[in-house]
């Protein structure tokens, strides 16, 4: 009876009048420069990509690690069939409302100053079942921050430097104008 076709499968097939393989080679990391790289000569190649004029990368350094949410109004609206939460600012650092997709109101809720960036990260990757929620946590966290939607030394600076051009005013705007 044949062998077993399973077990004849691992056996090497024997081509006569050839020689054996040579021992596999140890695999070699070649730098630009086409010569080998060893751990002396490594030097990392610094990034290619190439932002158009005037746009800066990203930081995401300067973010507050523990972010809170500063007291601004959330209201729930309906614009053309979607459901967004529309954010006004009663101090007037905002120059106009922010629109948000209401997909994110649990997240805000979360932005109270007790969770870490990482905390927060882990949580949203715990829930979504996707490690790279975390970087999305990052990123839009960042983008609050640019918004001035946070308490952070950002928010503080834009509000001082309004609140410093409203005391430089000989004439100041009415707050109540049209109301009485």
């Amino acid at each position: 009876m044949p062998d077993d076709p399973q077990k004849s499968a691992r056996r090497p097939l024997i081509i006569p009048g050839q020689s054996e393989d040579p021992p596999p080679r140890k695999p070699v990391l070649l730098g630009a420069s086409g010569q080998p790289l060893t751990s002396e000569s490594f030097e990392p190649e610094p990034p290619r990509i190439v932002l158009p004029p005037g746009a800066a990368a990203a930081s995401l350094d300067d973010i507050p690690e523990h972010p809170r949410l500063r007291p601004v109004m959330i209201v729930p609206v309906r614009e053309r069939g979607q459901d967004l939460l529309l954010v006004t600012d009663p101090l007037g650092v905002l120059p106009s409302p922010i629109a948000l997709r209401i997909e994110v109101l649990d997240f805000l809720q979360l932005l109270d100053g007790r969770f870490s960036i990482t905390e927060l990260s882990a949580e949203i990757a715990r829930a979504s079942r996707d490690v790279r929620a975390g970087a999305w946590v990052r990123e839009f966290v960042a983008q609050l921050d640019r918004m001035l939607l946070l308490e952070s030394p950002r928010f503080e600076d834009a509000y001082r430097q309004l609140r410093d051009a409203f005391h430089q005013l000989e004439v100041r705007q009415a707050a109540l104008r049209g109301v009485s």
